[in-house]
C-alpha cells in the first residue's frame, strides 16, 4: 500500500512537471530539466540498473589514465558535448575538466574542433552554456 502511494505521488509530480514544461516551452522558454543530473541517474539505478551500472563502468574505464591522460580525455568530452548539444553533458564535462586542472583556454581551444565540426550549433552552445560554467567556477 505505502509503495503503491509513493508510486502514485511520484507520478503525480511528474504530471505536473510535464505540464509546467510544456507550458513553457509553448510560451518560448527556455526549457528546465525534470530532474537534475544526479535524481536522474538515481532513477535508472533503480529502474534498470543494469544499464546504469553497464554505463558507469563504461564510464569509469574510458576515463582513466591510459594512452590519453584522463585530464586530456575530459577536454576531448567538452569539446564533444559541444558538437551533440547536450547541455546537461556539457556542464558536467566542462566543471569536472576544470576541477582536474585544465584551464578555460584549454577548454575554448578544444571547443573551436566542436564548432569547426559542428557549425553554428556548437558555436551558438560555445557562447552561452560553455562560457556560463567557466564563469560560474570563475575558470
Amino acid at each position: 500500500m505505502i509503495e503503491r502511494c509513493r508510486s502514485r505521488t511520484l507520478e503525480l509530480k511528474r504530471e505536473q512537471t510535464f505540464k509546467k514544461l510544456a507550458s513553457k516551452e509553448k510560451k518560448g522558454e527556455s526549457m528546465e530539466y525534470r530532474y537534475t543530473l544526479e535524481e536522474g541517474k538515481e532513477l535508472l539505478k533503480e529502474q534498470v540498473p543494469d544499464l546504469a551500472n553497464a554505463f558507469g563502468a563504461l564510464c569509469d574505464e574510458v576515463t582513466k589514465d591510459g594512452a590519453l591522460s584522463a585530464r586530456t580525455k575530459r577536454t576531448m568530452m567538452v569539446a564533444v558535448a559541444v558538437a551533440q548539444r547536450c547541455e546537461t553533458c556539457i556542464r558536467t564535462h566542462v566543471k569536472a575538466a576544470v576541477e582536474m586542472g585544465v584551464s578555460r583556454k584549454e577548454i575554448l581551444e578544444a571547443t573551436g574542433i566542436s564548432i569547426l565540426m559542428a557549425g553554428g550549433p556548437a558555436m551558438a552552445y560555445t557562447s552561452t552554456v560553455v562560457l556560463k560554467v567557466l564563469d560560474e567556477m570563475g575558470a
